[in-house]
This record gives structure tokens, C-alpha cells and sequence, in this order.
């Protein structure tokens, strides 16, 4: 599917809060068959398989790709994230992989955001450690994905420097019903904040959650209701028009 093109990138706005002007695209795994499974049924698969790697690269060099023909377009650039497996973080050679993409396209690492998925926080603290340090010394920007699951809590502002925090949608559900959500929200946007991180609001499904969230100093918003993955010319048309 990687060498035919049918695994290829989804891409999701997300946006300044509460301005609403657009920050940036995630790529997103999508099998672009008819009746092909969902990330969720594949990417378990190819990381049991040894293929995330490769896999991961696939979707950045196609991101990548299209952040070219922006530029070459002169159309309005954004950064674009992608989402990085345990098996990808542990190649000690993974920065220099993404750097030499980027030559290749003549591109800065700034554009290249990279989001640390929720299954890396099995991995020894001291090796992801030293897996987001080469990434950042490398100058890629370093995401925190899905906050708010699993191994992934507050412990984690200690233990490790990261640029940008992603709130996980069960954080967000419940922000514009009840006191404490949204102190909860409030608290972690304050925080990052105070360390100068970007903080994310991941899963925005109505317009209530989303005027909530403008009150609580969360710096960007993500969700179905501003915007759902969508194959990279519908994005253009609909967000860099």
C-alpha cells in the first residue's frame, strides 16, 4: 500500500484560540482503499510487524512533499505534525532521517512538528528521554500526544522537555458542563503557559465545548467541529483558499 500510494496522509487543521486563524495540519495515517480498516485496525499491525518505521516516514515524506508545493505555490505556509510510534523513537539514527528529508525538499525543521504517540510512554523513561533530546537538538518541535491517558500525566513536566502539550479529548468532553472540567483545562493551559509550552485542546465537537475552551488560556484547538481530516487538496481548498 506504501509503494501503490493507498497509505498516504489525512490532513486535520488546528487553530489558534481563540483568534481561529489557522496554526498548523496533522497527518494523519489514512488506507485510501474502499472498505480499507481505519488507522486504529493497521498501525497496531505494522509496529507488531517492524513496519512503523517505514510507515512513519512514509506520511512525513508525503507531508513534506506538500509543504514544497505550498512554497513553490506561494501559498500560506503552515507546520505540519505527524505522529511518531515507540519502535520509530528508538532508531538512534531517526533525526537524521528527518533532516535528510527535509534537504531534499529544502526545507527548516520548524515546519516538521513531531507528536510522540501514546504507546511511546511504555518505553524506559531514560530512553525516551534521550529520544526527544536528539529530536530537539535536531530542532524539531516535540508534542506530547493524547495528555491524559494512560502513562501520560502531570509527572510527565518533570521528567521531560517538550514543546507542545495535547490535551486528550476525555479531558475536553466535559468542559462545558461542568466547574471542575474546566478548571481542570484551565490549570494544565496555566502550566504550560508558565513553561512555555503550546498547549492543545485535542477532540472539539460542539460549539459549547469550544466556547469554553476560549476561556481557559488553551492556545490551540483541534476537533470535528472546526475541522475534520481530509484528503490534502479538500484541506487546501477549504483552509488556505
Amino acid at each position: 500500500a506504501m509503494a501503490s500510494g493507498g497509505l498516504r496522509p489525512a490532513f486535520q487543521p488546528v487553530f489558534e484560540c481563540p483568534s481561529g486563524r489557522l496554526a498548523g495540519a496533522e497527518a494523519l495515517s489514512r488506507w485510501g482503499e474502499p472498505g480499507a480498516p481505519g488507522p486504529g485496525a493497521y498501525v497496531p499491525l505494522l509496529e507488531e510487524a517492524g513496519l512503523a518505521p517505514a510507515h512513519d516516514l512514509h506520511i512525513v515524506s508525503l507531508a513534506l512533499d506538500r509543504l514544497r508545493a505550498w512554497i513553490d505555490a506561494d501559498l500560506p505556509v503552515v507546520p505540519v505534525s505527524a505522529n511518531l510510534a515507540r519502535s520509530t523513537l528508538l532508531d538512534p539514527l531517526l533525526a537524521r532521517r528527518l533532516e535528510a528529508l527535509l534537504r531534499e525538499r529544502r526545507l527548516p525543521a520548524c515546519l516538521l512538528h513531531l507528536e510522540v504517540s501514546e504507546e511511546a510512554w511504555r518505553l524506559d523513561p531514560d530512553q525516551l528521554r534521550c529520544a526527544l533530546m536528539r529530536l530537539q537538538a535536531a530542532g524539531f518541535s516535540v508534542a506530547v500526544d493524547d495528555f491524559g491517558v494512560d502513562n501520560a500525566n502531570v509527572s510527565l513536566f518533570v521528567q521531560l522537555e517538550f514543546d507542545v502539550l495535547k490535551m486528550d479529548r476525555s479531558l475536553i468532553w466535559g468542559i462545558d458542563a461542568t466547574d471542575r472540567t474546566m478548571r481542570v483545562v484551565s490549570g494544565l493551559a496555566s502550566l504550560c503557559d508558565d513553561l512555555s509550552i503550546e498547549s492543545v485542546a485535542e477532540g472539539i465537537e460542539t460549539e459549547q465545548q469550544l466556547e469554553a475552551l476560549k476561556t481557559t488560556g488553551c492556545t490551540r484547538a483541534q476537533g470535528y467541529l472546526i475541522g475534520r481530516p481530509s484528503a490534502i487538496d479538500e484541506f487546501e481548498r477549504r483552509f488556505m483558499a
